[in-house]
């Protein structure tokens, strides 16, 4: 009998090239009923700190996504390798309740989580040091052996693959090793994580290609979890997230919907005279709609703030309450965004 495509201990192998399209296809089907599950679990016992939420996915659903990858990943086309990380990042911004087009560098720094693609790679990368360091009598050795003698001939093959990941990855000196070392292993992923962190960092302090994280790079400083996502109330929280991820309905924001898209510096402030930007940092510290929630605030956190607090400039008093480091400020902040926006 022919068939277009198998299954073989949960991978499924298809004729048509790339051969593990399909599987992936099914893996991120079935990871999408876990993920429902998860939404349900988390729905019954009420509300679910971003952090548990997010631990739940990577301890449930991200093996189920990731299944023998280390196996398929090189081999599946770069659309279906970007879709991995769509379904990560989906989840994210349905944890925070942001919308779906914030900004993707924004939303991973927020809860510190590196994309798919980081531990899949660190995975295929450990994969081929353990068949390297098999014996040359194992069938999997020799298959290696097989599929890199045909790689060294120019034929595309996973080896092939392996070694692309690993230039990508600046360690070409592994790859020169033919035979590295186990104990190597150990460092890939702090390898792998450091350089994503580099590349996050520098791509958002890039006004010019992510504009819209102009606010963002001041109250950001390290890619870890913030402070703010233990606040156990989610109203908060999500005001919050929305206000810092610039997934909101002020001016500066709605302005790039417009037709034709409505220059920045002309996005205004509808509430207040003088042609003010209707920006992120005008809402929180001068619209004069929202005064009497500012100064009921300002009441509240002003012991916790700096005695030269007052003399800072807009842009440095947005980013001192954003990225302050007491949760009783970072809370308050969220009542007066929540209140101000309900």
């Amino acid at each position: 009998e022919q068939v277009s495509s198998y299954k073989y201990v949960g991978a499924t192998f298809s004729s048509d090239m790339p051969m593990f399209n399909e599987n992936v296809n099914n893996m991120i089907s079935s990871s999408s009923r876990a993920c429902f599950k998860v939404f349900f679990y988390c729905k019954s016992i009420g509300q679910t700190p971003p952090v548990l939420a997010l631990k739940l996915f990577n301890s449930l659903v991200e093996p189920i996504l990731t299944y023998s990858a280390e196996i398929w990943y090189p081999l599946i086309s770069l659309k279906l390798k970007e879709s991995l990380d769509k379904f990560k990042l989906k989840y994210i911004k349905s944890v925070l309740r942001v919308k779906q087009q914030t900004s993707t560098l924004a939303v991973l720094g927020e809860v510190g989580q590196y994309p798919l693609q980081i531990k899949i790679i660190t995975k295929a990368i450990k994969y081929w040091i353990r068949i390297t360091n098999l014996p040359d009598s194992s069938i999997v050795k020799q298959m290696y052996l097989s599929q890199l003698a045909l790689h060294k001939l120019g034929h595309h093959t996973w080896v092939s693959d392996i070694r692309n990941i690993l230039l990508n990855a600046q360690l070409a000196d592994i790859w020169d090793l033919e035979v590295p070392s186990l104990g190597i292993s150990k460092h890939i992923r702090n390898h792998m994580e450091l350089l994503y962190r580099n590349q996050w960092n520098d791509e958002v302090n890039d006004s010019v290609k992510n504009p819209i994280l102009r606010l963002y790079k001041n109250i950001k400083i390290n890619f870890a979890p913030e402070l703010y996502l233990k606040i156990n109330i989610s109203k908060y929280r999500i005001a919050l997230s929305k206000l810092r991820l610039s997934s909101h309905h002020l001016a500066i924001e709605t302005g790039r919907y417009t037709r034709p898209k409505t220059p920045a510096h002309l996005r205004y402030c509808t509430f207040c005279s003088g042609n003010v930007v209707d920006d992120e940092v005008h809402f929180l510290i001068r619209c004069k709609k929202y005064d009497t929630l500012r100064n009921r605030m300002f009441n509240a956190i002003n012991h916790s703030l700096p005695h030269s607090f007052d003399t800072y400039q807009d842009s440095a008093k947005f980013s001192a309450l954003l990225g302050n480091d007491n949760i009783d400020v970072l809370m308050c902040v969220a009542k007066f965004v929540y209140n101000a926006w309900k």
